[in-house]
Formats: C-alpha cells, structure tokens, sequence
C-alpha cells in the first residue's frame, strides 16, 4: 500500500464524526478494549461508482439504499436522473485485533477494498471526546441525561398548569326569567359602568350568583420551581453562570467562593477537552511524520502577537511526543476578572519594590499584557536613560581629584567591607539581604 501510495497534499485534517454514525463492538467497555470499530459514510451513488480505488465488481453493483429529501422534485431529477439523488452507505471497517480494515456498502457481497492492514501508524484513526463516565459502559452520560427525568416531570407539571388555567373561568348563575334579551346583553358585556336591568321584583341575590371555581393550591405552582432548582443543583449551573444576579445580596468574598465552586465542574470538562486535543495533535503529527512528502511552514504566534515562521519536514518531527495543552488557554476570558488579578499583584508586590527585588519594567509588562490585553506593552515603556558624563562645571567629579567629590558636595560615610556579604550567603539582593539582617537584630 504504502509503495502504489500517491500524495496529493500533504494536509492533515480532524473531521467530527456524529456518534449516531459510529458503531463499536457492543461487549466493550471504552475506547482501549474495542475490537473492532467502524464508520457510515454517506456518499452520492455516482460517487462511489466512479471511485477508482474500489473494486470495479463491487462499485459497478452497488445499490443505492438513501434518497435525498428533494427526490420528488421534479426539476431536479429530470437533468440528471434518478441516480443524482441517490445514496449508498459505505462502511469503513476496522478490525482492532487483526489490526486490518476494510471498506464495503450495503448490497453487493463483495468488498469496496479487501481486507488489508491499517495504513496508520497509530492505528485506527478515531478519537473519542468523553464527558461523565459510566461504569461498565461504553457511551459516557452527557448534559441533559442527568436531568430528563426532571425535564419530563417539569414539562407535565407545565401542562398540569395551563390545564388548570383553561378550566379556570368565570361563570355566573342566573334566572332566565329575570333578565331580557337587552339584559343578557349587558350582562355578557365587558364594558364598564353599564347597566343591567332586571325584570321582577324577586331579590337580587336570587337573580344571579357567581359560580363556585376550582382553584389549584399554592403549594401546585411552587412544585414547577422546586423541580427547576433541583434541576440546578443536578446540573451544576448557578445564577452566576447564568449571567444573572442572585436574589440574595452576597459579599465579594463570598460571591467569589460561589463563583469558583461552579466553575469546578467546568474546568473539568475543560480539561477533558485539553486531553482531547492533545490526543487529536499527537495523531496529526504522526500523520504527517508517516505522509508528508515536502516542506511545511507553521506559524507559531509569541506572546507578543508577534508572528514566527518555522519550516518542517517529516524529518524535522520525527520521533514521538507527548502533548499538553497549556492549561486554560482554551478557557473563556473574563476581562474583569483579569484585570483584577493583575491589579491585586500589583498591591501584592509593592513592599519588595523598595527592597530592589523587584524589577518593575517586568512587573508593567505583566499588568499590561494580562491585565489590559495590550500586545505590544513595550511601546508603552520607556527605555533606560542614556548615560553621560558630567563635566565638573556641571557637577560632575574631576578626575584629578582621586574620585573624591568636589568642595560643598556632603560626603557619604565609608563602607565597611564585610568578610561574607549576606548577599552571597542565600543569593538575595543586598538590599533585602539587609532588611533581613535588620528584622533578625530585632528579634
């Protein structure tokens, strides 16, 4: 295979495939102890028929076994014929334990493609994105599985309701005798302030009285918000997540607390889906260390949105990698919060500023970068100041004086050189070295 293999284009791809078109072995558990493995694919009739890396006896057989939606239209069949809305399922077989795969439809009993062994280094080329895992299964539980049961006792609720309030209508008991035609007519009106006569002198508490409702209690309506929040607490999702404001007024502190424990079950499923890419690149590069025929440039962007070329080849990636998601990069950016972190080093780091420990171009960059989203933050910083020397009419220090400072300048007190400098015992700046030293005399 590898030998006849003739690349077109040397462009690794991921495709998503839709779990109602794969089908795995049924006695398997997950992905690592399958079998076999296969995918339905629906191509155009014609297609399969031209397609000359099937057999020609079984592509010349093949039947179609799907129509398009728009097979009774007329205007589209008569130019091309029946054949152009028909479709065949083509499955693409792949036998885990014999490590080989084939390729056949519905209706001919022969092969598209014969048995062969897998082209792909890695093996079958199908990656799973797995949420909550259920034991002894294959398929995980997603979203929504875990609150059907409550959606479908909340839908029926819902109907209770709106059943309830179709049975709930006014309605009146009258005496027929007591009222004429002009009468009923008032009476059935809806305007305000108008007149009903009554005919007879028979008391009108007698003439007509409202007639008992049914209403439905209190506790009927308050059942629709219990199941929502139980709904809530199944899921995870807070009025935080929501976008929406809580009833109960909280502290920052504690609308923080809340903020974080549920955002714990979405970093989860964003780790689940950093594994996920990871797997998904590691099996690009093995195609392309497997296929590629030439030279390939990527573009490899640098903190500074500044764009890096580097060109590869199958030699280049060669050997096999380990891939890790940087972690949240992959997260939804909340500006606020980010620049409130950036703002809360800034105040974490200011007593170290006067000890020299830290270094503040650095320190602007970071609040620039992360904090307010800026690119370039170096455009923003000034470079250090260009050193010149002084003449001694400007200040500066003759130099035939020995370095000593000229006549009415104070001069410092000498330093006394010290056997080990606490700079040298531990590594540290002598500044904070000294405010060490200082905070030990005290104590």
């Amino acid at each position: 295979m590898e030998t006849e293999l003739i690349i077109l284009e040397d462009r690794p791809f991921i495709e998503r495939i839709s779990p109602f078109d794969m089908f795995v072995d049924p006695d398997a558990t997950s992905m690592y102890d399958v079998r076999w493995i296969a995918q339905r694919i629906k191509r155009p009739l014609m297609d399969v028929k031209n397609d000359r890396r099937y057999n020609s006896t079984a592509r010349s057989e093949a039947q179609p076994t799907l129509y398009s939606k728009y097979s009774e239209d007329t205007q589209i069949k008569q130019p091309y014929g029946e054949e152009r809305d028909s479709y065949v399922e083509v499955w693409e077989w792949y036998d885990i334990t014999k490590k080989t795969m084939a390729v056949f439809c519905d209706g001919p009993d022969k092969f598209l493609i014969a048995p062969t062994k897998i082209p792909f280094s890695f093996g079958h080329p199908f990656t799973m994105l797995r949420n909550y895992e259920v034991p002894e299964h294959f398929y995980p539980m997603g979203e929504l599985e875990a609150i059907e049961s409550l959606q479908h006792e909340l839908n029926a609720t819902r109907t209770q309701m709106m059943n309830h309030r179709k049975r709930f209508s006014r309605k009146w008991l009258y005496k027929e005798s007591a009222f004429d035609p002009d009468g009923r007519s008032a009476l059935e009106s809806d305007e305000d302030n108008i007149m009903v006569p009554v005919s007879g002198d028979e008391p009108l508490s007698g003439v007509i009285v409202p007639m008992p409702a049914v209403i439905s209690p209190p506790e009927f309506y308050n059942q629709s918000n219990l199941i929502s929040s139980d709904m809530d607490r199944v899921s995870g999702i807070s009025d935080y997540m929501r976008g929406a404001m809580p009833e109960i007024r909280r502290t920052a502190t504690e609308a923080g607390i809340a903020a974080d424990a549920s955002n714990a079950r979405a970093s989860d499923k964003l780790a689940a889906i950093e594994l996920y890419i990871g797997a998904a690149a590691q099996r690009l590069v093995a195609l392309a260390q497997q296929y590629m025929t030439g030279e390939q440039v990527a573009r490899v962007v640098g903190s500074n949105a500044i764009p890096l070329w580097v060109t590869f080849d199958s030699d280049y990636i060669k050997g096999e990698f380990d891939y890790e998601v940087e972690g949240g990069s992959t997260a939804p950016v909340n500006e606020s919060f980010r620049r409130q972190m950036a703002l809360q080093m800034v105040d974490a780091m200011a007593p170290f500023v006067g000890a020299g420990v830290v270094d503040m171009a650095a320190l602007a960059r970071h609040v620039l970068q992360f904090g307010f989203g800026i690119k370039s933050p170096e455009a923003f910083l000034a470079g250090p100041p260009p050193q010149q020397e002084m003449s001694p009419e400007q200040g500066g220090m003759p130099p035939d004086q020995g370095g000593m400072p000229p006549q009415g300048m104070p001069q410092m007190p000498p330093q006394i050189p010290q056997e080990q400098p606490m700079a040298e015992q531990g590594g540290m700046p002598p500044e904070l070295a000294a405010i060490l030293g200082g905070a030990g005399a005290m104590q």
